[in-house]
């Protein structure tokens, strides 16, 4: 998958502090409420995108899962693989997915049977899951990712206000729209850095095997990185 927006005698002045003190946490309150929507929102956005684009529910929570987890959104991350998982017959995933999975409840709070390491490389490892060779993988920046992100956060809360995280998405997705979309004009899912500066997003393209003179061009998500400069 994250929003923190703000919370005559001694009688009077204890009952004055008290009217502020409910006034401040209806106003939080409210705020939460709204940024959980419009990300609850943009969730369904997402999903519904990539349905339109003939995508397989099996496909849209794999990617949507793994982006939010290198965001480190790892509610969203739960709430995505969570529904691969009850998407399987016999619920059962992946090992490298299961791996990610106990490793977001363990961050989230929930009791996990992982002994991953802190340090794990989890960009190669998801890069690895989709057979992305270093030679087909493009970025607009090789400066190294920043330490958070944001993209679908549902539950965590925030430190800025949802306004100012709101305004950073739309004047990064106004930088870089246009490279990310395809040609049915699909906007890829952006995960977006705490400072507004960095972007993972994801883009389908087909290519054809390395091996296999006839083969057809298969289906690949590749994952792109996006630094913005000049403010």
């Amino acid at each position: 998958m994250k929003k923190t927006i703000t919370y005559c005698g001694a009688f009077f002045c204890l009952l004055y502090l008290m009217c502020f003190s409910l006034a401040a946490q209806g106003l939080r309150t409210s705020n939460v409420k709204d940024a959980d929507i419009y990300e609850a929102q943009k969730r369904v956005d997402h999903y519904h995108h990539l349905r339109n684009m003939g995508y397989q529910d099996k496909e849209i929570f794999e990617d949507l899962g793994n982006a939010n987890f290198l965001a480190e959104n790892y509610e969203s991350a739960l709430f995505w693989y969570e529904k691969l998982i009850e998407l399987s017959e016999d619920g059962v995933i992946g090992p490298t997915y299961y791996e990610r999975y106990q490793y977001a409840q363990g961050r989230t709070g929930r009791p996990s049977f992982t002994n991953v390491k802190e340090d794990k490389d989890w960009y190669a490892a998801i890069k690895a899951d989709y057979e992305i060779r270093e030679n087909s993988v493009e970025y607009t920046s090789a400066t190294p990712a920043s330490d958070k992100y944001r993209e679908l956060d549902f539950l965590q809360q925030r430190d800025e206000s949802f306004d100012d995280e709101v305004t950073s998405l739309r004047q990064l997705e106004a930088m870089i729209g246009d490279d990310l979309q395809d040609d049915n004009g699909y906007n890829a899912p952006i995960s977006l850095t705490a400072d507004g500066k960095t972007a993972y997003f994801s883009k389908a393209t087909y290519e054809k095997p390395l091996y296999g003179i006839f083969s057809k061009k298969e289906l690949l998500h590749k994952i792109y990185r996006a630094e913005k400069s000049n403010g």
